[in-house]
Parts: C-alpha cells; structure tokens; sequence
C-alpha cells in the first residue's frame, strides 16, 4: 500500500537562488495570499526537463507564508501526492537528494495597475540540483510506507 497522505513542505525561501535570480519575500507573501486551488490547481511534476517532465506525480492544495527563526520568509506547500509519485526507478532515493523546485509567474506592473492578482504559483517540479539555497531533500516523503 502507498503512503499518499498530504504533507506540507518547505519549497521556497526568499533570497538569492543558485542559479542567479532572487526570490523577493513580497512575492513568496503573494503567492500565498494569492492561492487558490478552485481556480488554479498547480501540479506536481517529477522532473524539469527529460522523459518525466511531463508526469504528474501529485497536486498543491495549499500554501502558506511563514517565517523562519532567522527572520527568512518561507513557502510552504501541502502536496497530495498520486499513484505515480512512488514511481519505481524515477530517482535512486538511496544516492540522490531529491528537492522541490517552485514554478511562480510574477506580475512586474506596479500594484495599482492590476486587474487582478497575478503573482502566483504555478508548479512544482522536483530536481536532484536545488535552485533554491537551504531546502531539505523530501526523499523522506518518497518511500512507500
């Protein structure tokens, strides 16, 4: 039987990512006060590029702002992994770091010449090279229970 209980992950922390962009605080603020899953149900991919960028392996119901003990804004995620996120051969749990990876439109208008609320998430894939500095691995939330 498959372990597919929600959970809540760190996927996002505000700052400088490893691969030179920056992640403001504000926009990780408005993605969560942006949320929604009645419009827009973000997926879960179990990779960025090759053979898997295309599988979904679960769907984010949630998410939350929060701050970590060293003043760090933080997103946190409640995914709800399927069938195939256990997918055997998909990562070798037992060498490789398996890490979240956020997929976020951000709006560069100034705040009043918005319609609507345009920063937000928009998936999650999963990656084996962090782009975002000080994320635990989730291989823990990979294992078949």
């Amino acid at each position: 039987m498959m372990n597919n209980k929600p959970f809540w992950i760190t996927i996002a922390r505000d700052g400088d990512t490893t691969d030179g962009r920056h992640i403001p605080a504000q926009d990780l603020r408005d993605i969560a006060s942006n949320f929604d899953p009645a419009i827009y149900l973000p997926r879960v991919k179990a990779a960025y590029t090759g053979k898997y960028e295309f599988l979904t392996i679960g769907a984010i119901y949630a998410v939350k702002a929060t701050t970590s003990c060293e003043g760090t804004t933080l997103l946190r995620a409640l995914i709800q992994p399927n069938d195939e996120w256990f997918y055997p051969g998909l990562y070798d749990l037992q060498t490789q770091s398996v890490y979240p990876s956020l997929e976020y439109v951000q709006d560069q208008r100034p705040a009043n010449e918005r319609e609507w609320a345009t920063t937000f998430i928009s998936g999650l894939s999963l990656t084996t090279e962090p782009a975002i500095r000080d994320l635990e691995p989730i291989n823990k939330h990979m294992v078949r229970s």
